[in-house]
């Protein structure tokens, strides 16, 4: 097939996607509007601003979506194209209005979700603190909820990383209603009402060598992109309560550091922490991995099932201390997890062709609607919040380095167009047969349009229930199932009294 990969360079996921579908024989071509400053090696068919494929500037309707007129540049980038594949939701025109005409154009989509981009604190916040983690805010968010902007929203333009409910609801129902495969990890798209994929991570494992030291005084690597994201402070004081206690080690933190010296750097590293998030792990837990570090930052199967058997020791808000302590102490168990973690990168889960072709394999199953992740969070939850009733209701604990968290009461402006998309997105769907669609019919998200005799309801007899707002079906099974994976439970700190 001929396909497409645009977006904004992320974790270089733009060029490993490239890699892995050609390896797979696809002819593909990828469209970048802007590079990542941590790798110089992107080696991208176009590099063009996001607002070069528009012929007039934009103009919004009386519904507030905007109408945009495309350019030849857009016509002559796509035409060629069967599979277009969109990463972190950046799509050629503002408000994402190109994904209708491309489905008119029989293009199949593909949108990549991979974390900001749709991730909100309502309803978020209920399944990170379920999962003992803080809800990252940035600055910009906080000020955003501290003083919630009166008026309307104008065309839910420039919607990424624009903080706020509704334009988090409208990137979460264009992709739902016109994208044949929405991939994402559950925690980061908690708005979603409709089945989706697993957003599997990938890289050139190929590029790394696996070296184990089993030092008594390890070397101990933070490397975050963002530290409002990874948790940083708190990690850095656990480390201090850790040394505090007796550890012995040496931290090596760094930042903005380019990728190739950060590979060098994994080499000597014993432990790499990666982040104090929630649900599964990323791109650095696996380079680390493959380099032999014993791994801790997130993974709760519980909250992102997939991949399955993920080696990363689990930390949270509550035993992180205890985590980084008996990865330095505990020689023999910090060997064998770095061990199994070399074999999991090994064994091709986060490979370019394994991640390439798990999205070509979601087209399929998309077809026979064959999903991986069925979430009722959103429904369950029915509310159009202020945000300060719903963290005190909800006792929401939000991590916010930046800028003290005080919520208002103030609630924002749900357009009524975005009212009908999200109605849409709920009929055309369906739902969970226990959720009570007349109650989050009735919080006002959805107006009088959401019709409870006109939603389908799932079939949840092939379905397995993984938390209380988390189902995944019978074929979510990505991941490393030799026998010789190791349980769960042996990464979670030991009880009081039981030895490691």
């Amino acid at each position: 097939m001929k396909i497409l990969l645009v977006g904004v360079e992320t974790a270089k996921l733009l060029f490993n996607l490239k890699n892995g579908f050609q390896k797979l024989g696809h002819d593909v071509k990828s469209c970048c509007f802007g590079q990542n400053r941590f790798y110089s090696d992107g080696n991208y068919d176009w590099i063009i601003p996001e607002n070069a494929f528009l012929i007039n500037n934009l103009r919004v309707a009386q519904d507030g979506i905007p109408i945009c007129e495309p350019s030849p540049l857009f016509y002559e980038i796509t035409k060629d194209a069967d599979v277009i594949l969109f990463l972190s939701c950046r799509t050629f025109f503002p408000g994402m209005t190109d994904l209708p005409l491309l489905k008119s154009m029989d293009k199949k989509i593909i949108v990549k979700q991979t974390g900001t981009d749709m991730r909100w604190i309502y309803p978020g916040g209920i399944v990170w603190n379920y999962a003992d983690s803080l809800f990252n805010l940035a600055n910009a968010e906080v000020q955003y909820i501290n003083n919630v902007p009166s008026g309307k929203i104008d065309g839910f333009l420039n919607t990424l990383y624009r903080p706020g409910l509704a334009s988090k609801l409208y990137i979460t129902c264009m992709t739902a209603l016109h994208a044949d495969v929405v991939s994402a990890g559950p925690v980061h798209a908690p708005l979603l009402p409709s089945p989706f994929f697993a957003g599997i991570n990938l890289f050139a494992s190929e590029q790394f060598r696996a070296n184990i030291p089993g030092r008594v005084k390890p070397i101990i690597v933070h490397a975050p992109s963002n530290e409002a994201y990874k948790g940083t402070n708190s990690i850095l004081s656990a480390l201090e309560e850790a040394k505090r206690e007796g550890a012995d080690f040496e931290l090596i933190q760094v930042q903005n550091m380019p990728n190739e010296k950060l590979k060098q750097l994994l080499q000597l590293a014993d432990i790499v922490i990666d982040d104090l998030a929630c649900g599964g792990h990323g791109i650095l837990a696996n380079e680390a991995m493959a380099s032999g570090c014993l791994v801790l930052g997130a993974n709760n199967p519980q909250v992102q099932p997939l991949p399955i058997n993920r080696p990363v020791v689990p930390i949270n808000r509550n035993n992180i201390c205890q985590q980084i302590k008996r990865a330095i102490v505990d020689i023999p168990f910090r060997t064998r997890v770095a061990e199994y973690g070399v074999e999991y990168i090994a064994h091709g889960v986060h490979s370019q062709e394994s991640g390439a072709a798990y999205l070509l394999d979601s087209l399929e199953r998309a077809s026979r609607k064959d999903f991986d992740y069925y979430p009722t969070l959103l429904l369950d939850n029915p509310a159009w919040p202020d945000y300060k009733s719903f963290v005190d209701t909800n006792n929401i604990e939000v991590y916010s380095p930046d800028q003290k968290f005080v919520p208002t009461s103030q609630r924002e402006d749900i357009p009524e167009a975005l009212q009908r998309m999200l109605a849409e997105t709920v009929m055309r769907f369906g739902a969970h047969p226990l959720t009570d669609l007349r109650a989050f019919s009735a919080c006002g998200l959805t107006g009088d349009f959401l019709q409870e005799n006109l939603t389908p309801r799932w079939d949840t007899e092939k379905l397995t229930v993984v938390n209380p707002w988390l189902s995944t079906g019978p074929n979510a099974q990505y991941g490393y199932s030799d026998t010789n994976y190791i349980p769960y439970a042996e990464l979670l700190p030991p009880l009081e009294g039981q030895s490691t």
